[in-house]
């Protein structure tokens, strides 16, 4: 009984072993790099509604001078 338990436990360990580990471009090694990717998140996202809402405000724009353009007599 415990030959079986002995082979199970290594089993087990051995999954362990091989699930536990990352590699590659999605594991962070340090804090400071997490931290860079974070902020890169976040700018990107900055970014992105700094450029709505420049395209909103074109757009109002636009649409203000129309009506302006529309109430001048000719």
């Amino acid at each position: 009984m415990s030959e079986l338990t002995e082979q199970v436990r290594a089993y087990f360990s051995a999954m362990g072993k091989k699930g536990g580990s990352i590699k590659g471009p999605s594991k962070a090694r340090t804090r400071e790099q997490a931290q860079r990717a974070v902020n890169a998140r976040w700018e990107r996202y900055r970014t992105a509604r700094a450029g709505e809402a420049l395209k909103r405000a074109e757009s109002a724009t636009s649409a203000s001078a129309d009506k302006i353009n529309l109430e001048k007599p000719s």
